[in-house]
């Protein structure tokens, strides 16, 4: 299952990055710090076990598009971590 998150909140980003990577076996694809700070979605796909940021304005407004997009207490409240 995949999920695409956003918030646009820095401090809440940064905590819900913390969140995924402590609760979870998940591969960390987010090299850099200051992607965390960016307005674009995590995407945490427990399917292939990666998570990394959606920098790509196509696909972002296709997920938006699609309302494919959640906040973090929606993905919390589907996801048991």
């Amino acid at each position: 299952m995949e999920y695409v998150v956003s918030e646009s909140n820095i401090e809440k980003r940064k905590a819900f990055y913390n969140y995924i990577i402590e609760h979870s076996d998940i591969k960390d694809l987010i090299y850099d710090d200051k992607e965390i700070e960016n307005g674009f979605p995590f995407v945490i796909d427990f399917d292939k076990n990666i998570f990394y940021i959606c920098n790509s304005i196509i696909c972002c407004s296709c997920a938006a598009q699609n309302h494919k997009i959640i906040d973090i207490d929606t993905f919390k409240s589907k996801v048991n971590l």
